[in-house]
């Protein structure tokens, strides 16, 4: 379906080489760097960014990878109604590990309303998401996951995977 003019599109994207990724889209939405990008397991990178107030309609959306993919380069595209246009980033945290519990770490926001966003992603498979938050992706074994906060507070991202490598992402949105 088409997107909807003033929404967000936030994005995560994982690909198997440690060069750059930049996002675009046929509509002229401009695209911001969530997070930095995140060295993980084989020489992987992942990496979140958005667009806020975006141009409606049928949206076609482009990673470029700086360096040629020779194995895999995957996005994962979601609209958001309801975050802040502008400065919509309150705090970000990502980590890496090779446990079966994944955790991006906690965060402490200083807005009341948060989206948080998180993004993992595992050598295998993504297996569970995080108590509170709820699943919208779980294609290619990842898993992408978000819940909304209605106080400041102490957020972490969490789930469990079943590989020897992982990554997760955490973003949190102020609301608009």
């Amino acid at each position: 379906s088409a997107a909807t003019a003033g929404n967000s599109i936030v994005i995560g994207v994982l690909w198997n080489n440690a060069g750059t990724v930049s996002v675009a889209d046929n509509r002229g939405n401009t695209y911001t760097s969530a997070t930095a990008r995140t060295a993980w397991g084989n020489n992987w990178s992942s990496q979140v960014f958005y667009a806020t107030n975006i141009v409606g309609g049928a949206t076609t959306v482009t990673a470029t990878f700086g360096t040629a993919i020779n194995g895999w380069g995957i996005i994962y595209i979601h609209e958001y109604a309801g975050l802040g246009k502008v400065n919509p980033v309150d705090v970000t945290k990502s980590a890496i590990g090779t446990g079966s519990a994944m955790s991006s770490g906690s965060v402490a926001t200083t807005n009341a309303t948060d989206l948080l966003f998180a993004f993992g992603a595992s050598s295998n498979r993504v297996t569970a998401a995080g108590s509170g938050y709820t699943t919208r992706s779980t294609a290619y074994g990842n898993r992408t996951q978000d819940r909304t906060v209605s106080a400041t507070g102490s957020y972490a991202a969490t789930a469990t995977q079943n590989g020897n490598a992982w990554v997760m992402q955490l973003v949190a949105f102020r609301a608009d």
